[in-house]
């Protein structure tokens, strides 16, 4: 595929689509492997999904494992696969970043009108994801839709050549943070049409958000970061990473596992 339009778009606009880079199997496939934490839960609890309307009704029935198969969603090692795929790796380099690397974690979006979560949000606000990542100058953001929405559903929607107004000026939010939309000089959002097997590359500066639904349903979306480890700036700046991770240490059941338990699972495996 040759990306010279694309790579224009992308850094006059902010924003580029590239159609069909992964086939439908692809896209099936990664979706069922993230479902499989849902699923999990669903014949733990023993669930019965009206309508294969599976994340609702656990969502319905036990929100904390709801959240907690989400979160383990984003750590199933198909997604992670794509996001280091060469195809994936040498997209964005043709895009304009001569050395990528990941900036963390892959992130998996699900959003629905009966999936919001009390004291929460459902979906995210104006953003830019520079202010989270703050990498090099020409850090990348990969977007692949998973299932088919149109421009009411759920979609991307961004300010196209917001990217040019610099890092603005954001408020605290249950997301993270969010910017005041009236520093975008009038730029209007606009929703991002896109596919399953499309991706959605944009610029981390510039702003977007999820728009909001008029229909029922579920949007499934995955995202990728990624920096150029030979952007001057990012090496002047001695590779800054904003992310902490580190773990609870602290026992979430106390007394799990004990000794006998422990041994009578080894014995059976």
């Amino acid at each position: 595929m040759d990306l010279t339009a694309h790579k224009t778009e992308l850094w006059t606009t902010g924003i580029t689509v590239l159609p069909n880079v992964l086939s439908s199997g692809e896209v099936l496939e990664l979706q069922s492997k993230l479902e499989e934490p849902f699923s999990k839960q669903i014949s733990y609890l023993r669930l019965k999904p009206e309508n294969n309307h599976k994340l609702q009704c656990l969502f319905d029935a036990d929100t904390e494992r709801y959240l907690a198969a989400a979160k383990l969603a984003q750590y199933t090692p198909a997604l992670h696969a794509i996001g280091s795929s060469q195809i994936i790796v040498d997209l964005v380099s043709e895009l304009g970043l001569e050395s990528p690397v990941i900036s963390t974690r892959p992130v998996v979006h699900i959003v629905g009108n009966g999936l919001a979560v009390p004291e929460g949000y459902q979906g995210t606000p104006s953003h830019q994801d520079w202010r989270s990542v703050q990498g090099s100058l020409d850090g990348l953001v990969l977007w692949l839709p998973l299932t088919q929405h149109g421009r009411t559903f759920w979609p991307l929607e961004v300010a196209r050549f917001s990217h040019r107004l610099g890092l603005l000026e954001a408020k605290p939010h249950k997301f993270g943070n969010a910017i005041s939309e009236e520093k975008l000089a009038g730029i209007p959002f606009t929703p991002v049409i896109a596919n399953p097997g499309d991706v959605v590359a944009f610029s981390m500066f510039i702003a977007h958000r999820t728009g909001r639904s008029k229909g029922a349903g579920v949007r499934w979306a995955a995202s990728f970061r990624y920096n150029n480890m030979l952007e001057p700036t990012f090496v002047t700046r001695g590779f800054p990473n904003p992310y902490i991770y580190k773990p609870q240490f602290d026992l979430i059941d106390d007394h799990f596992p004990d000794v006998q338990l422990l041994n009578r699972f080894f014995d059976e495996n």
